[in-house]
């Protein structure tokens, strides 16, 4: 029944693999491009554990919500962009059709202009000229080009993406949803039994902001160098003061799963209050 031939052959190809006699997780190591390293990995644990049946479940609800919260992220962007195309184009258009038919009118009245009339006037005459319709497509077309050549640097990415979390109400938006996804994933990993570092190295894989993901791979060298994870986070002095401090108490009461827990669904409440507040601005 399903609509995507290639997930179907894979499952097919994959039972046939399990009526083998192989393991789940070994199975679906054979498709990383279809399966996230982070779904394998709590698989293994879970074979290895004896626990597949909750494992699964906990993945299901842990796709589930990462999904819910990049919907969420996507839906807070979209108005505000809306906004800005309409009230650009509405700035346009009076550029175009209204500000030329005061022309005429301004001509013939003879008189000095002030500042702010002059400059509509040359701004109109601009939009309406023959290389600004060639020029600004060219343009915009140009900055696109180079701003994705720039974006693949690793250098440029971590540039880009740290100052996304800098911009008013989307960098803290930005920065929950990250917290959320993070806090959600490696409580998973910690109560499936996964090592630490290998959790933190799965939910660098999937973080989508390279300071976040550096902050997450230096906190990896300083645990092995034997530090505890609430100081190895906290060195980068990215993350929030609130994840250190609550890690920091689940370390010291053997309670790290409780308080990441505690944490992600703190953070999913945050990220839904972010997102109504700026679509109801």
């Amino acid at each position: 029944n399903m609509t995507n031939d290639k997930l179907s052959h894979c499952v097919h190809r994959i039972s046939a693999r399990l009526s083998a006699g192989e393991e789940l997780s070994f199975s679906l190591k054979q498709y990383p491009k279809v399966f996230e390293p982070l779904a394998i990995g709590l698989i293994e644990a879970g074979e290895a554990g004896g626990i597949l049946e909750k494992v699964l479940d906990r993945i299901a609800l842990l796709l589930e919500e990462r999904a819910k919260i990049r919907s969420q992220i996507i839906g807070a962007m979209i108005y505000p962009v809306i906004v800005l195309l309409l009230a650009a184009s509405v700035s346009l258009s009076l550029l175009i059709f209204v500000v030329p038919k005061f022309k005429d009118m301004f001509d013939g009245m003879g008189a000095e202009l002030p500042a702010l009339t002059s400059v509509l006037l040359d701004l109109s005459k601009l939009v309406t000229s023959i290389q600004f319709a060639i020029g600004a497509p060219l343009a915009i077309l140009i900055a696109s080009f180079l701003f994705n050549n720039y974006y693949k640097t690793a250098q440029g990415r971590l540039n880009v993406d740290k100052f996304l979390l800098k911009v008013p109400l989307f960098g803290d938006l930005l920065l929950k949803s990250e917290m959320a996804s993070m806090c959600d994933t490696l409580s998973t990993l910690v109560n499936s039994g996964i090592p630490i570092v290998d959790g933190i190295e799965r939910c660098i894989s999937a973080s989508s902001n390279e300071l976040i993901r550096r902050t997450l791979q230096q906190s990896i060298s300083l645990i092995r160098q034997g530090q505890e994870l609430n100081y190895s986070m906290a060195k980068a002095r990215v993350l929030p003061r609130l994840v250190i401090s609550m890690i920091k108490i689940g370390e010291e009461t053997g309670q790290l799963s409780f308080m990441l827990d505690n944490l992600s669904l703190f953070y999913k409440r945050e990220v839904e209050t972010s997102v109504s507040s700026l679509t109801k601005a």
